[in-house]
């Protein structure tokens, strides 16, 4: 399994096991249409989906929600 970054590097609580867990089962649902994730906090689980994906050419889709942020108000 190749990461696109540094994956010790970035927020969030996933472990690595469970990281690695996602990333076999996608690889499991290889031919099966795309992949959807709901509710990753900061992506560390999206980067080992999107990996997977990128070696079984298929797509995730990965809705944001900025709940969490404080936007400037005017």
């Amino acid at each position: 399994m190749q990461l696109p970054a540094n994956i010790d590097s970035l927020k969030g609580f996933l472990h690595p096991e469970e990281g690695e867990a996602l990333y076999n089962a996608v690889m499991h649902c290889e031919g099966l249409g795309p992949m959807l994730e709901i509710g990753s906090y900061c992506g560390k689980s999206t980067i080992y989906i999107g990996a997977a994906c990128k070696e079984t050419n298929t797509t995730v889709f990965a809705p944001v929600s900025y709940t969490h942020l404080t936007l400037p108000t005017s």
